[in-house]
């Protein structure tokens, strides 16, 4: 069996189900192993794709969360994969990765491995391994509405990773170059986050949530996705909504593929000085402006 597996992020778990979905036609991978801190997101979103759990733990793993790990829980952790992936069960696997690790080394020192080769962005990394020739995407279209009825634009502010949250000076740019159009904003924040920081805006509403099921909810039901640097960005992605990413610095390789294509991101600093495509990303777009 060829599977893919995913023992770290939300993202890289929603990058490859996107992968199979779009670029498995010939059917070079089974499915996805992934760790059990991962089935919730897992469960939330039903493509028909096997999905397979390695292990019981429902943490983190702590071999790659090092800063906020003691000692003692990251080689239990590396002595605890390292037996699982020993076991016989994984011995037809062929796993591939999306990089080579000295952490994935010493888990599957003992495993059949295979490396995705190298690419400018990790969709088109996917789409070389797997054999995809034509790489398309369609989140560039027009959002078209009932007439008179707005379009609705989703801000997405947290991340897992705090520097990474659409800071508050930030979304207020963002709110306020949306005023231009024709559009309903609403900005989403995960329930456990530190919202607290943020200011009441004019012209949008706060929204709370507090499960994937919530998140995917909320962001089927918009027209456009703004997003921080995030798994809401690649759920975009997943679910064909045009996305762009606001980032703390550029990161080309990990960017949701439309916005990797057609340049549809900018940095923090980018944002507040005006260098950014923002406003040609939305024109292209919206149709009607105020």
């Amino acid at each position: 069996m060829k599977i893919f597996l995913c023992l770290k992020s939300y993202g890289d778990f929603v990058i490859q189900l996107y992968a199979i979905k779009n670029f498995n036609g010939s059917k070079n991978v089974d499915g996805i192993l992934i760790t059990k801190h991962l089935k919730p997101l897992s469960d939330a979103l039903s493509f028909g794709i096997k999905v397979l759990i390695v292990g019981d733990r429902k943490n983190y793993p702590a071999i790659f969360n090092l800063k906020s790990s003691n000692l003692l829980k990251i080689l239990s952790d590396y002595i605890y994969y390292i037996f699982i992936f020993s076991s016989k069960c994984y011995k037809n696997f062929l796993i591939i990765l999306d990089s080579y690790t000295i952490r994935y080394s010493i888990v599957l020192f003992n495993n059949n491995v295979q490396f995705l080769p190298s690419s400018k962005n990790i969709y088109l990394a996917y789409a070389d391994f797997l054999n995809c020739k034509k790489v398309q995407f369609s989140t560039n279209k027009k959002c078209i509405r009932k007439k008179n009825t707005p379009t609705i634009v989703g801000i997405f502010v947290d991340s897992r990773v705090d520097i990474k949250r659409i800071r508050d000076s930030s979304l207020s740019l963002i709110v306020k170059l949306l005023s231009e159009y024709d559009t309903v904003v609403r900005v989403f924040f995960y329930a456990k986050s530190k919202n607290q920081d943020y200011r009441p805006l004019m012209g949008c509403s706060y929204e709370w949530y507090s499960s994937f099921e919530k998140l995917i909810s909320n962001l089927t039901a918009v027209d456009i996705v703004i997003s921080s640097d995030s798994v809401t960005a690649h759920l975009a992605e997943l679910f064909e909504k045009p996305v762009y990413v606001i980032l703390p610095y550029r990161n080309d390789y990990w960017l949701p593929l439309s916005s990797y294509i057609s340049n549809s991101c900018c940095t923090f600093d980018d944002l507040s000085n005006g260098k950014n495509n923002l406003v040609q990303f939305l024109s292209r777009l919206l149709i009607t402006i105020k």
